[in-house]
């Protein structure tokens, strides 16, 4: 019994850790995937190269551009990592070359 129960926590212990390390990825567009790990998001392309860290609480892609959020505020990349708007804004909404925004409290549309 008492190996038995020395197994099941070195088996817990072992999931929880492998947990931490390892990364889905998922494809989004031909030759780019978006990675999680440990529940923060990023890109990689198909040879594996970071174009964008796992540093985001989410990023959704439309097309070549995406809105990620990050310590709570929302903000746009393109695919290739740049970012087109900083992570500062309560809500995001692009719609062609605009963007409708706000922030703390005050709505603003930008054009890209």
């Amino acid at each position: 019994m008492k190996n038995s129960l020395t197994y099941f926590i070195i088996l817990i212990f072992s999931v929880a850790c492998t947990h931490e390390r390892y990364v889905s990825k998922t494809e989004i567009q031909e030759g780019y995937y978006l990675t999680d790990q440990g529940g923060m998001f990023g890109l990689i392309d198909i040879k594996g190269n970071v174009i964008i860290p796992n540093e985001y609480e989410s990023i959704y892609f439309d097309g070549s551009r995406a809105i990620t959020k990050k310590n709570g505020l929302f903000g746009l990349i393109d695919i290739k990592g740049n970012i087109i708007l900083p992570n500062e804004y309560d809500s995001l909404k692009p719609d062609g070359s605009k963007v409708f925004v706000s922030k703390n409290g005050k709505s603003e549309t930008i054009d890209l």
